[in-house]
C-alpha cells in the first residue's frame, strides 16, 4: 500500500508538471507567434530586400523601417525591445525603450534565450525570427527582446504545493535559472546550486518530452523539458511535503504493527500452555485484521480523489465522498445503481465502458485508462463533468475478476485551461478574429480542396494619423468596430482574419465569378467610410482593397496573398477606398 500511495503521488505530479510545462510552452509559442508577425509585413521586407540588391542605401532602409516597426511593436504590453538585422548583422531597426542598450549587445548569435542587460540589470527573452523572401531567400532576421515578468504566474504556484514549491525555467546549455522570487514579486534568474547541476546532468534532457523523477539531498525534484527551446522546467519540493501524504497513512500501521509485535513476542515469552500460545496468536491474528481493514477504510473515505468499487457488470458496491460529489448522489442514490447510467453515449471516451468487454484488457494488463464524462442523474442533464479515470481488477482466488477500483479525479478546470489556450492560439487577441496562423491554415485547405475562390486583401488608408491624434486606445477600438463591420458582410461560407497591425485577409470561398468578389468588397468599403463614433470622437478613415483569385493568379497560398498584396498597392496608388484586381 506504502509504494502504491507512492506511486501515485509521482505519477500525478509528473502529470502536473508536464500540464505546467505544457503553458510555459504554449507561452513561449506565443511570443514566436509575435515574432513571426513582424517578418510577415510585406512592404517592409520588399525595402530590406532592396538594400541587398544595392538599390537602397543602408540609411534610406533604417529610415524607412523604423517607424513602420515601432508602431507594432508599441501594441504589444511585454516586448521591451526589437532589433531588426541584415544577414551581415547590420542593425535596421531598434524600437523599444530598451532598444539603445539592446542593440549594443552580440547581435550575431540567433538562438532563443536569455540575455542579461549589465546597466540597469535587467532579464529578458530573446525570440528570434527569420525574415526570408518569397523565392526562400534569408535577407535579415527580427530579434525580439520580453520582459521575463511575463513568466510570473506560470513560475509562482504549483499545484496544492504553493510556495512550498519552487520552479526552475532552466536554460539546459548553462544551467542558469529563472524562478519566481515571493519576497521581491517578481522573476530573477539565479545559477543553480552544485547539487541540482549533479542532479540535472544525470537525466537525458536532450529528449523532447522525456519526464524524470529523481531525489537529490532533502528534495524531491521534478524535471520536464521544454518543446523546442532549449529549455526545461525543474520544480524543487521539500521531500517530507512531497511524501506526506504516504508517511501520514502508514504512520499508524507501522506503530500497530510494532506494538503488535512487541506484544506477541512478550506473550510467547511468558505463556507455558500451548493453548494459551495458540489463542493468543489468533486473537493477534484477528485485532491485526481488523487494524488493517480500519486503515484501508481511513484511506478510502479520507483521500481527496474519487474512488469507487463495482463489480464486473459495473454495478456499484461502495463510493467514497469523492466519488459522490462528482456523481451528484448521496448514500441511498447510490446503492444499487449502476456505474453505466451515469455514462452519456459518445464523449469522451465513454463508448469504451459502455460497448466494449474491459474483462480480457484487465486480466492482460490489469488496469485501464481513459477520459471519462459523468452526468447528472436529476436536474441539468446536460452538464458533464470530464474526468481522468484508472480501472483496476481485483480477482479471486481462482483468478477471476471480482471487484472493479475506479480511481478518477475531476479535470474540469485543467480542461478549461487547455480550451482557452488553444483559443488564444489560433485568434487574434485585439479583434477576436481568427489569427494570421490560422488564416494561413484556412488557405493552404482551401488551395487543396477547392477548386477556386477569391482572397481580398484589406489594409486601413490614413489609420496612423487616428493613433497619433487620439491615441493607441482609439486607434485600437477602431480596429476592433473595423473588425466588426467587415465581419457583418461575412457569408457563412467566407472567412475573415487580422494578419497584424491594420491588415485583414478575406477567404470567398466558391466564388464562381469575378463580379462576387467585387460586390463584397464594395460592401466593405462602404461599410469601414462611414464614420465612427469612439469615445465621443467622429473617426474616419479609407480602406484599399486588393482581389486576387485562385488559380487564376496564384497556385498556392504564399502566391495567391502577395497577388492579393500587390492588387491593393495598386488601389493605394489610385487613391484608396477603392478596390483592384490583377
Amino acid at each position: 500500500m506504502y509504494y502504491s500511495i507512492r506511486s501515485h503521488i509521482e505519477q500525478v505530479n509528473l502529470t502536473n508538471a508536464t500540464a505546467q510545462a505544457g503553458a510555459i510552452d504554449n507561452h513561449f509559442a506565443r511570443l514566436h507567434s509575435l515574432a513571426a508577425q513582424f517578418t510577415s509585413r510585406t512592404e517592409i521586407r520588399k525595402r530590406l530586400e532592396a538594400y541587398l540588391d544595392g538599390t537602397l542605401s543602408l540609411a534610406q532602409l533604417q529610415e524607412f523601417s523604423q517607424p513602420r516597426l515601432a508602431e507594432p511593436a508599441s501594441h504589444i504590453p511585454d516586448l521591451r525591445a526589437m532589433v531588426r538585422v541584415t544577414p551581415q548583422h547590420e542593425v535596421v531597426a531598434a524600437v523599444g525603450e530598451l532598444a539603445e542598450q539592446v542593440r549594443t549587445l552580440d547581435l550575431t548569435a540567433i538562438t532563443q534565450k536569455v540575455v542579461s542587460l549589465n546597466d540597469p540589470v535587467i532579464d529578458l527573452i530573446r525570440v528570434t525570427a527569420e525574415i526570408r523572401s518569397p523565392e526562400g531567400v534569408l535577407v535579415g532576421w527580427d530579434m525580439l527582446y520580453f520582459d521575463t515578468q511575463s513568466l510570473a504566474p506560470l513560475l509562482s504556484e504549483f499545484g496544492t504545493y504553493t510556495h512550498s514549491a519552487q520552479l526552475h525555467l532552466i536554460n539546459q546549455d548553462s544551467l542558469l535559472s529563472l524562478n519566481y522570487d515571493p519576497s521581491l514579486q517578481q522573476v530573477i534568474r539565479q545559477e543553480l546550486s552544485p547539487a541540482f547541476k549533479r542532479a540535472l546532468t544525470e537525466l537525458d534532457y536532450s529528449k523532447a518530452r522525456l519526464s524524470e523523477l529523481t531525489a537529490e539531498q532533502d528534495f524531491t525534484l521534478l524535471y520536464v523539458p521544454l518543446t523546442e527551446v532549449g529549455c526545461g522546467l525543474l520544480i524543487q519540493i521539500p521531500q517530507h511535503i512531497f511524501y506526506q501524504a504516504a508517511y501520514q497513512e502508514m504512520y499508524w500501521a507501522y506503530l500497530s504493527i510494532f506494538i503488535m509485535l512487541v506484544m506477541g513476542a512478550l506473550i510467547s515469552h511468558y505463556a507455558v500452555r500451548p493453548l494459551i500460545n495458540k489463542l493468543t496468536r489468533q486473537a493477534a491474528e484477528i485485532e491485526r485484521h481488523a487494524i488493517e481493514l480500519r486503515l484501508a477504510a481511513s484511506v478510502f473515505e479520507q483521500t481527496q480523489q474519487a474512488i469507487l468499487i463495482t463489480d464486473p457488470q459495473f454495478n456499484i458496491v461502495r463510493a467514497n465522498e469523492g466519488a459522490k460529489k462528482i456523481l451528484h448522489v448521496d448514500d441511498l442514490s447510490v446503492a444499487k445503481r449502476n456505474l453505466k447510467e451515469f455514462l452519456p453515449p459518445d464523449v469522451c471516451d465513454n463508448n469504451q465502458l459502455l460497448t466494449q468487454d474491459l474483462t480480457q484488457l484487465l486480466n492482460t494488463k490489469g488496469s485501464w485508462q481513459g477520459e471519462i464524462c459523468y452526468k447528472k442523474l436529476a436536474g441539468d442533464e446536460s452538464a458533464i463533468t470530464p474526468t481522468l479515470q484508472n480501472i483496476s481488477s481485483v480477482n479471486n482466488t481462482s483468478a477471476q475478476i471480482s471487484y472493479l477500483i475506479h480511481i478518477f479525479s475531476d479535470i474540469t478546470e485543467r480542461k478549461a485551461v487547455h480550451s482557452k489556450v488553444i483559443y488564444m492560439a489560433h485568434h487574434d487577441a485585439l479583434t477576436g478574429l481568427p489569427n494570421r496562423n490560422a488564416l494561413l491554415n484556412r488557405l493552404a485547405h482551401c488551395v487543396e480542396n477547392t477548386e477556386v475562390f477569391a482572397v481580398l486583401f484589406i489594409d486601413l488608408d490614413k489609420f496612423k494619423p487616428v493613433n497619433d491624434n487620439f491615441g493607441h486606445q482609439v486607434g485600437d477600438c477602431l480596429l476592433r468596430e473595423v473588425a466588426q463591420r467587415i465581419r457583418s458582410v461575412v457569408r457563412a461560407n467566407d472567412i475573415v482574419g487580422r494578419l497584424g497591425g491594420d491588415e485583414f485577409l478575406m477567404i470567398v470561398e466558391s466564388a464562381t465569378d469575378t463580379l462576387q468578389a467585387n460586390v463584397i468588397a464594395e460592401k466593405i468599403i462602404r461599410q469601414i467610410t462611414q464614420p465612427f463614433q469612439i469615445e465621443g470622437q467622429s473617426v474616419t478613415v479609407g480602406v484599399s482593397i486588393g482581389i486576387a483569385h485562385y488559380p487564376k493568379d496564384g497556385n498556392s497560398a504564399d502566391r495567391i496573398i502577395q497577388a492579393a498584396d500587390a492588387a491593393m498597392y495598386k488601389a493605394k496608388q489610385s487613391g484608396g477606398n477603392c478596390f483592384a484586381s490583377n
